[in-house]
């Protein structure tokens, strides 16, 4: 019985971590965003004053625009990352899934228990066997 509890909290900490996962890429790509909101906005507001004092207004606000630029593509870099960590998860749920499903099929007797203990052999096989 233990062993159910600790597969049935192992279950919810890997959907806890993919919903984790899928929360920092949806900010990433937020503060992508807000970093190119800002690009546009280098060249309406007024930011280049301290560079425009020693180099010109020009060159001012192409250096605050390529700051912004940088940080923009920093950020969507790392939205990309996290979702393609995000995605093996994704693919390892679905492929425990199906291999459960084939498993109870499999089974002559319909027993609760068995099949509990099915689903829990066949977690802790691709829970050990997976890739960090």
């Amino acid at each position: 019985m233990i062993q159910l509890l600790a597969l049935g909290s192992l279950a919810k900490d890997e959907m806890m971590a993919a919903l984790r996962q899928r929360g920092t890429i949806l900010v990433c790509r937020a503060v992508a965003g807000i970093f190119l909101l800002c690009l546009v906005g280098t060249g309406v507001v007024s930011l280049h004053r301290c560079v425009a004092d020693r180099y010109g207004p020009y060159w001012a606000d192409a250096a605050v625009a390529a700051l912004f630029a940088v940080l923009a593509i920093v950020a969507l870099i790392v939205a990309a990352v996290l979702e393609r960590r995000a995605q093996r998860r994704q693919n390892l749920q679905a492929t425990l899934l199906a291999a459960t499903r084939v498993a109870a099929d499999a089974l002559p007797d319909r027993s609760t228990l068995l099949n509990a203990l099915v689903i829990g052999a066949v977690a802790g096989g691709f829970w050990f066997g997976r890739k960090r």
